[in-house]
């Protein structure tokens, strides 16, 4: 039997295995490493385009702020003195000015006028921190007419039905004053818009006897124009219902058999904030107090009193429509009231009382006595409320606080400029 010899495999060719089935895999290494890479420079582009996007975007960003920063800080300071001297078509450039980021804001006034009323144009540019820093541009309309609530407050007081004043010491007054105290604190300026003193329907309907004190530029005027659309539409997007709906506060219920007693005073949370939750705080009398700022939106309804206390506000007092009858409102025992009275219904001032402001009232509306017999403004020193006269002196400081203050009408400065429109700023296209 022949022995048998195991056999080797015979030897690989140099370079057999390359050019074989398994050689693919280099050129499939290659070819991925360069996907890979062409990959990896995309993402590195787009992550470059991303950053300068962003860095373009925090740019616009902060000229944008700029630009809005620096037309506060110019409608906060607004240059009367300066912008008293334009004539139309004069401007005024109040130069660049940088904020703490060092971002930089440039601000101009433009006059122009339409017809007989004065207009600016405040054009504010804006540019971010950096030689790369984005630009925007915006622009503020502003009038040097004063904006009211509609027809309200151009008088001491408006009314629409039988108003009496009488007793000693009775006032109802259009020449403008303070408050105690708030001219000498720099709240208001120094007072000299003097008005109306009582602006009636028809002045056959006023009473009044020797002794109390009825007074204004001029102190009378009938206004025959009053009709209901008066106290019912206040300025071209301000309804009456729209009003009553912005109150902070509700108080009375037309149900309550008796008159409701009320006593304001102001309040105030643990940390020594003002507390604008309580409907009794309607404010402090002096000013840098917490609660000095805080004008509140108080809707009355029915028989209501209120004694003794201090409240600045805008009172709008309700009237019901189902029995067409509105709120009355006894301002009394000494009681301060700084503020507007607007509404359906009728108000007594007696006992001391005081009010500084603005009283706007028709208790005759849709031709129906909304007073029940009673004067629509009735001002004496009557016993049942305390001893003393009530008086009512008209102030344009008030009125003024009252309107910027609530948010009804936006910010006026001391000299009377306000913006045109309600929406506030536009941006300008560059």
């Amino acid at each position: 039997m022949r022995g048998t010899t195991a056999r080797r495999p015979p030897a690989e060719a140099p370079g057999r295995r390359l050019a074989g089935s398994d050689g693919f895999a280099v050129p499939v290494v290659l070819l991925g490493l360069m996907i890979m890479a062409v990959v990896a420079a995309g993402a590195l582009k787009s992550a470059g385009n991303e950053r300068r996007s962003a860095q373009g975007t925090r740019d616009a960003a902060a000229a944008f702020y700029a630009a809005e920063g620096g037309m506060h800080q110019v409608w906060a300071n607004w240059p009367d003195s300066l912008v008293e001297t334009l004539m139309p078509g004069d401007s005024l450039d109040l130069g660049w000015q940088t904020l703490e980021d060092g971002s930089k804001y440039q601000a101009k006034i433009f006059r122009y006028d339409a017809g007989d009323q004065r207009m600016y144009d405040l054009s504010v540019e804006g540019r971010g921190a950096g030689p790369a820093g984005g630009q925007r541009l915006l622009k503020l309309l502003v009038t040097s007419e004063r904006l009211k609530l509609g027809a309200c407050c151009g008088a001491a007081a408006t009314v629409d039905g039988p108003t009496d004043l009488t007793h000693l010491g009775t006032r109802l007054s259009g020449f403008d004053v303070a408050p105690p105290g708030w001219e000498a604190a720099g709240e208001c300026p120094t007072p000299d818009d003097d008005v109306v003193g009582l602006n009636i329907k028809e002045d056959a309907e006023l009473t009044k006897d020797g002794s109390a004190l009825l007074d204004g530029t001029p102190p009378l005027v009938e206004d025959t124009t009053i009709n209901e659309s008066t106290f019912s539409q206040f300025g071209p997007n301000l309804t009456w219902s729209q009003l009553k709906a912005l109150a902070d506060h509700t108080l009375g219920d037309w149900s309550a058999g008796a008159e409701q007693v009320f006593i304001p005073s102001p309040s105030y949370l643990a940390n020594g904030k003002c507390d604008t939750s309580d409907p009794l705080n309607w404010g402090s009398s002096i000013p840098g107090d917490p609660c000095f700022d805080y004008w509140p939106i108080v809707l009355l309804k029915g028989d209501v009193a209120i004694q003794s206390g201090y409240g600045h506000a805008l009172v709008i007092l309700d009237w019901n429509e189902m029995t067409f009858i509105g709120t009355e409102l006894d301002l009394e025992f000494g009681m301060r009231l700084d503020g507007i009275i607007l509404g359906k219904g009728c108000i007594e001032i007696q006992g001391g009382s005081v009010m500084h402001g603005s009283v706007f009232a028709d208790g005759n509306f849709f031709n129906a006595d909304l007073c029940a017999g009673d004067k629509v403004l009735d001002m004496n020193n009557d016993s049942e409320g305390g001893s003393g006269p009530g008086v009512l002196d008209w102030s344009r400081c008030v009125v003024d606080k009252v309107l910027t203050a609530t948010g009804v009408e936006p910010f006026i400065t001391a000299s009377g400029y306000s913006v045109l429109s309600p929406r506030g700023f536009s941006e300008a296209i560059r």
